[in-house]
């Protein structure tokens, strides 16, 4: 099956993850770049994240969008902002076609998992086969590899 690990990582926890799980599932690895870089200070990235989660912002992003055609399975990572997602990776997801794609979401968060963000995913993204979604943050190698081997 290929994989592509597609993520958004301000302090580079979620890229700790994602290479982890690219080199596990042998996957391709795609970051997503803002084009403003959000501030590594709680509160104003909490702000920024807070603005854009009301105003349904669509950041803009630098990454160029790949064809997922060769693509079996699409995981999607990044940390959890006031419960959510953060909105730069809806703005690259609404520019990919995820039409009957096979996805995963994965989070790295310490206290709230990736479960309402999945919700809203399947909600938006409605032609897509979505998969179990995990919080990997602080997993061990083990548990990845029996969540991968579960989608």
């Amino acid at each position: 099956m290929k994989t592509l690990v597609i993520y958004f990582s301000l302090t580079g926890n979620t890229k700790k993850v994602a290479k982890k799980i690219a080199e596990l599932s042998n996957a391709d690895i795609l970051e997503i770049e803002p084009k403003q870089k959000y501030s590594k200070k709680y509160l104003p990235t909490f702000f920024a994240c807070l603005k854009e989660g009301i105003t349904h912002a669509r950041p803009a992003f630098k990454t160029k969008i790949p064809s997922l055609k060769k693509y079996d399975l699409v995981l999607v990572g990044g940390p959890i902002w006031g419960g959510n997602l953060p909105c730069i990776i809806y703005s690259f997801l609404d520019q990919c076609n995820l039409d009957k794609k096979k996805i995963a979401l994965f989070s790295t968060s310490d206290k709230i998992g990736p479960q309402k963000a999945a919700k809203k995913c399947k909600k938006i993204y409605k032609n897509t086969i979505w998969c179990h979604a995990l919080n990997a943050n602080n997993v061990k190698s083990k548990d990845l590899k029996n969540w991968l081997k579960s989608l």
